[in-house]
């Protein structure tokens, strides 16, 4: 019964770009393989972008520890020093292996890659 309701769907579905975007979600959905929403996300420009930040910096570090700046470190984790936030009830805490610092103590943070989700899409934004 779920397969053919799924089929319906994707019939319905007009272009080739709405199709792809139901797979990787779908696949996401039933596996929880993060790969799919990599695949979904790569090329979009706001991506490209914020690979060529990471790939020019030494040490980077996101600023802002919710739940766009954790997706983002989830996407590479190993281009990240750590997660900056304002909020002291996150500091110190480990997220996906990187770590929060309290921005007071730590002169990095004013460098930080700050990662910002709005109606337009993820925005690097100045330091």
């Amino acid at each position: 019964m779920m397969e053919h309701r799924v089929r319906q769907i994707y019939r319905r579905l007009q272009d080739d770009e709405s199709r792809f975007v139901f797979e990787k979600r779908l696949m996401h959905s039933l596996t929880g393989d993060a790969r799919y929403i990599q695949e979904l996300v790569a090329p979009l420009p706001e991506a490209k972008a914020l690979r060529q930040t990471i790939l020019q910096g030494e040490e980077n570090f996101i600023f802002g520890a919710g739940d766009y700046g954790q997706a983002v470190y989830a996407m590479a984790p190993q281009a990240w020093e750590g997660i900056f936030d304002n909020n002291p009830q996150k500091w110190g805490q480990k997220i996906g292996g990187g770590y929060n610092s309290p921005t007071k103590n730590d002169t990095r943070a004013s460098a930080c890659t700050r990662i910002s989700r709005g109606a337009q899409g993820w925005a690097e934004l100045p330091a």
